[in-house]
């Protein structure tokens, strides 16, 4: 196994399904055919993915320690996978994650908090990502009802298993996946046009994301996956996948050097 090799906990990398590569596809164009097309680079829809959580790891006097919480904290903790794979399998049983649509269910319970829509889409001009959110959501007898499930599963995994989200601070409770990159122009004149630009398109996906009908997407044991990059983008020929459940391989963990 490759110990340059890092490792992450994702969902939803590889094959997708119909509807949920159709509506990637749509907004990887809808940005393609906007005036940022020409800065526009797209991931192929397979290896687009969710982080659950950074399985990312630096030594520590000899020791294999967790590099978001001592990146976050300051403090050298070492990951405890006792029962890792209990409780994401417990946490995302019976999950789904909902993209897109102001309606989630037919009562016309909306994607809120507070009253603040939730983010469905988001263009970061500064880091040059162009990003779709989802949302955790189980269903009810009212339909399909939000949930702090990722928040919770996030939270247990850091009080639990010292790992930490690297958006934990915000009790990011949110799917995140990277549609592709823009080529982020040098700073100046040129930067606050491009920054406007990403700002116009941003809010014309969102609105037709609002528009639209949420689309559900079952999030289980079996589209979860630990993989090895070298390449955070997570392209196809440098990446290795792995099942859940090699997080309780004690032979697994020492090769890729997670404990």
């Amino acid at each position: 196994m490759d110990r340059a090799q890092k490792y992450t906990l994702v969902a939803f990398y590889g094959k997708k399904s119909q509807a949920f590569s159709r509506l990637i596809k749509t907004i990887q164009s809808k940005v393609f055919e906007s005036d940022l097309g020409d800065s526009f680079q797209p991931y192929s829809v397979e290896q687009i993915h969710a982080t659950l959580m950074g399985l990312e790891t630096m030594e520590w006097e000899g020791e294999v320690v967790n590099l978001n919480i001592w990146e976050e904290l300051g403090l050298p903790q070492k990951m405890n996978f006792h029962n890792v794979v209990a409780n994401v399998s417990r946490a995302v049983g019976g999950l789904s994650v909902g993209f897109g649509g102001i309606n989630i269910a037919s009562d016309q319970q909306t994607l809120v908090t507070h009253g603040q829509p939730k983010r469905t889409f988001g263009i970061d001009p500064d880091r040059g990502k162009v990003v779709l959110n989802g949302w955790p959501v189980v269903v009810e007898p009212a339909g399909h009802v939000l949930s702090d499930a990722i928040w919770n599963l996030r939270l247990t995994l850091f009080e639990q298993h010292q790992m930490r989200h690297r958006y934990h601070r915000f009790r990011d409770n949110d799917v995140f996946m990277v549609l592709g990159n823009l080529k982020t122009p040098v700073e100046g004149r040129r930067m606050e046009e491009f920054v406007q630009k990403c700002s116009e398109v941003q809010e014309k996906v969102r609105l037709m994301l609002d528009r639209s009908e949420t689309l559900f997407e079952k999030l289980s044991p079996d589209v979860v996956q630990v993989i090895g990059y070298t390449d955070d983008a997570l392209p196809f020929d440098s990446t290795r996948v792995y099942p859940l459940k090699v997080l309780d391989n004690e032979s697994f963990l020492l090769d890729a050097g997670l404990i």
